[in-house]
């Protein structure tokens, strides 16, 4: 499966030509897609143009040969005259093609740009979760967003310019096959060495683009935290701007000397590519020269040839140089395409049992659940059961693998091995996208969306029934919140967006409370959900998660480090490093005196107010 490294590039020249069509077919798949018509449009105004430009020639020759001719002046003008017309024609034709072709790239670019972006985001959008746990599908989606995509949009323009230049190349090679072979042979001879720089250029532009790739990446990193607003008081706290512009520094310069290597290089290849080339058209124009001494050439024929050669080799240039940029493009699309299809081995498919309307329990079977490029499990082998309308609280020290079971629960995450079946007496595996909309996820830093207060509950997900957002808004205590706003439910939640407000760490958790209450779960996953709220606003909302199990049959999962929390909990289930060593209920864990009767004794020792010091009171009678 393809990973975060780009696929090794073919060294070679001929390796690379045959690599060429790829790039230009996957470019054209693009265009294609993105829009036929005005593709077609393209393709169809620079064929006519590359047509009119050999007619041009042609036209040229019969004016050269009237002009070149005996006679008196006048005479030899006006027998030029309907050979001057017809290339006045041309011209003006090709003039109004080229307009054309301006015209159809310039809705046809940006509609190609868009569909890539569409594909990029539906394809991040759609994979699981574990896909953002992988160093490598991030370091390729990166590379997607910051080189793919401004790659792709050149490579328009680039495809595009290739075309015309085939179309021009044939059009003045006829003209020049016609007018002797020979000339068409030297030209071609010339004007390998420059296409042979080009391609080598493009080579190494690429393979050094891929540690390049890595080094803008931690650079980017830097300069988000200290352009970003979620790091600004802690850097302004510590008094870490100068070891942060250092970091940055540092790798900026990094970056910074591999361009250098990388521009020096192609600007040496390019150098004796031009330099060979030079030769390869002084041989052509010699060659030329020999032909008209010899009489094979008449003068007229012989000035189209030269002007047919810089033709050639304008058309030759331009097909180099757009060629070694397009394959160039050509391996970041086929990265972009590579990665594509890696997200789709990595979204979640609808494959399971049908989605039940209702369940008796929820059994989990010897589940492990690794990490991508991990071995270490970070939940092994796990066997337990979740009842209906129970609440079942998941304890344990940092790392224990609290919040990965809860993953594995809200099928966020699946299961390396082992399974999670939903059911009574014939319980099913759900496929992921049907097991989510049964679940409600509560974090402990929950998304601060940039939308209408409205739109943070919703999600734009349909209303379960006609009263789902009233009633979510009620017991999770937002219905409060939004009374306090200044356009209600339609109040933007942004500062950075004109006429929006911001809300305070509580009130952003009622409103998460009341959007995972919006779907009215059958489980309702809470990991550390009132880490943020202040005494009363926590027991408010422990209220509100028990009633949920109580009164609507909501299976409650309870995942926090305050114990005293989760006395109440029907079972307690307790973990360390991913194995389950304890559960029952508060008394019988305590009873037990085992890791849970330790941690929460240790927890009520800190909580418990400190004892009086006593002050001795002084015996008058002592001395």
């Amino acid at each position: 499966m393809f990973g975060g490294r780009p696929q090794a590039v073919k060294t070679g020249s001929l390796a690379m030509l045959r690599e060429l069509p790829g790039a230009i077919g996957q470019t054209i798949g693009l265009l294609w897609t993105a829009g036929r018509g005005l593709t077609v449009t393209v393709l169809a105004c620079q064929t006519a143009a590359a047509a009119l430009t050999g007619l041009g020639l042609l036209a040229g020759t019969r004016v050269l040969a009237a002009l070149l001719a005996g006679g008196p002046t006048p005479q030899r003008i006006t027998a030029a005259l309907p050979s001057l017309a017809l290339v006045g024609g041309v011209l003006a034709a090709r003039g109004a093609l080229t307009a054309a072709v301006a015209e159809a790239q310039s809705r046809l670019t940006p509609r190609v740009l868009r569909h890539a972006h569409d594909r990029l985001y539906e394809a991040t959008a759609a994979v699981e979760l574990a896909a953002f746990d992988d160093p490598d599908w991030q370091e390729a989606l990166s590379r997607a967003r910051q080189r793919t995509l401004p790659a792709i949009e050149l490579a328009v323009a680039e495809l595009l310019a290739v075309a015309a230049a085939i179309a021009g190349l044939l059009a003045v090679g006829g003209i020049l096959a016609t007018l002797h072979p020979l000339l068409l042979v030297l030209l071609t001879a010339s004007v390998i060495p420059h296409t042979w720089a080009a391609m080598r250029a493009a080579r190494t532009a690429y393979t050094g683009e891929i540690p390049l790739a890595a080094l803008y990446h931690r650079q980017q990193l830097i300069a988000d935290l200290i352009t970003g607003r979620p790091a600004a008081a802690e850097i302004r706290a510590y008094g870490a701007e100068r070891f942060l512009l250092a970091e940055y520094r540092r790798w900026a310069e990094a970056v910074q000397n591999q361009r250098q290597r990388l521009e020096l290089t192609r600007a040496r290849t390019t150098m004796a590519g031009r330099t060979l080339g030079g030769i390869g058209v002084l041989i052509t124009l010699i060659a030329l020269g020999a032909l008209l001494n010899a009489g094979v050439m008449p003068l007229a024929a012989a000035a189209t040839a030269v002007m047919a050669i810089r033709a050639g080799q304008a058309s030759f240039v331009q097909l180099a140089t757009t060629a070694n940029r397009l394959y160039e493009r050509g391996l970041y699309i086929g990265d972009f395409n590579r990665f594509l299809a890696d997200s789709h081995a990595r979204a979640h498919h609808p494959t399971g049992d049908p989605m039940p309307r209702d369940f008796a329990a929820i059994h989990l079977d010897d589940v492990t659940f690794c990490y991508p490029g991990t071995e270490k499990p970070a939940v092994e082998g796990v066997d337990l059961s979740l009842v209906q309308g129970e609440v079942i609280a998941l304890v344990g020290e940092n790392g224990s693998g609290k919040t990965t079971l809860a993953r594995l629960l809200a099928g966020l995450y699946r299961p390396t091995a082992g399974t999670i079946a939903w059911g009574g007496p014939s319980p099913r595996v759900l496929a992921p996208g049907d097991l989510r909309r049964l679940v409600g996820l509560l974090g402990q830093e929950p998304v601060r969306w940039p939308l209408s207060a409205h739109d943070n509950i919703t999600l734009g997900r349909p209303a379960p029934r006609p009263s789902a957002l009233d009633r979510a808004l009620s017991e999770a205590g937002a219905d409060q919140v939004l009374a306090g706003l200044p356009h209600g439910a339609e109040t933007l939640l942004s500062r950075h967006l004109h006429g929006g407000t911001d809300l305070s760490g509580g009130q952003w958790q009622r409103l998460a409370l009341a959007r995972a209450l919006y779907g009215a779960p059958s489980i309702l996953i809470c990991d550390e959900p009132t880490a943020p709220l202040d005494a009363r606003a926590e027991q408010r909302a422990y209220d509100t998660i028990r009633r949920q199990a109580a009164q609507h049959g909501t299976t409650v999962v309870l995942i926090t480090h305050r114990l005293a929390s989760v006395r109440h909990a029907d079972k307690i289930y307790v973990l360390d490093h991913g194995h389950l060593i304890e559960h029952g209920t508060h008394d019988e864990l305590l009873a037990r005196n085992g890791d849970y009767a330790q941690l929460y004794r240790l927890q009520a020792a800190a909580h418990a107010p400190p004892t009086p010091h006593r002050r001795e009171t002084p015996d008058p009678a002592r001395p």
